[in-house]
């Protein structure tokens, strides 16, 4: 793995070794799963992050995953989970996981765009979330398996984003196993908190930034690049820089994956609180 590392270039080196860091802040399975995917959705553009578990044995039936989604607050989650255990046994890359690759795959590594959108998967679960590519890691575990998914609307993923990605799943997946031996073992089971990154935008005050920085933070959160940030609210990529420092200034963080993670922090008490 370190003649891997390497080959990583610096900046995005750095950003997946922060967020790799950011999972010490993890004591229970659900926080480390909340971390990876909002963390993954601040590195990595996409439109979504999933962190899905699966029974081996249950592939291709209509059983329960559990699917933590970033981005697309609209998307009926019940519902395209549902759609999506019917045609698991088409998933090419989960194929190759259950036989054993540990590294980071999408569907553009193992068909052609056209072979893809042939499958019933593809036309009753990828195309009405508008993804074209997906890039993942698993593993499996004592029948299950384990995966994380970088989402996207376009065909494609880079080599550095196969790296970041395979790292990441190796480093993380040992410790959330770790975790959930712990959670048994204590008999003990916390609630798990889902928080839209929209709502970032809706908690200023409690986040300590002004409205117009949460609402960066919150593009940040969907992976958006600064260009694509001030493309997207009309400003220039100089203001994106200055707003955004001033927000991790007032979070005490230094980076974009320390300052996602902590407003989902602080979001999500405040979710727990008015409840």
């Amino acid at each position: 793995m370190k003649r891997t590392l390497k080959n990583i270039p610096g900046e995005k080196l750095e950003q997946t070794l922060a967020l790799i860091a950011m999972t010490n802040r993890a004591d229970t399975p659900e926080k480390l799963r909340e971390i990876v995917v909002y963390g993954l959705g601040s590195i990595m553009e996409s439109v979504s992050c999933w962190w899905t578990e699966m029974q081996v044995s249950l592939i291709g039936r209509q059983d329960p995953t559990t699917t933590l989604t970033l981005g697309h607050s609209d998307w009926d989650n019940g519902q395209e989970i549902e759609s999506f255990n019917k045609h698991t046994a088409m998933h090419p890359v989960i194929a190759r996981c259950i036989r054993g690759e540990r590294s980071a795959l999408s569907m553009s590594d193992c068909m052609s765009d056209t072979e893809f959108q042939r499958l019933t998967l593809y036309k009753e679960h990828y195309a009405p979330l508008a993804i074209k590519d997906q890039l993942s890691v698993g593993t499996v575990h004592n029948g299950t398996i384990l995966g994380i998914s970088v989402n996207r609307d376009t065909w494609g993923f880079s080599d550095d984003e196969r790296l970041m990605l395979s790292y990441i799943g190796h480093c993380l997946f040992p410790v959330y196993f770790t975790l959930l031996a712990k959670e048994t073992l204590q008999n003990t089971r916390q609630p798990v908190i889902e928080v839209n990154i929209n709502a970032i935008a809706n908690h200023h005050q409690a986040l300590g930034v002004t409205q117009r920085e949460a609402e960066l933070l919150a593009l940040v959160g969907y992976g958006k690049s600064n260009k694509q940030i001030a493309a997207i609210m009309g400003i220039s990529e100089g203001t994106v820089r200055k707003h955004l420092e001033n927000a991790f200034r007032r979070l005490n963080v230094t980076n974009r994956v320390s300052a996602i993670v902590k407003a989902i922090e602080i979001t999500a008490r405040q979710s727990i609180n008015s409840y």
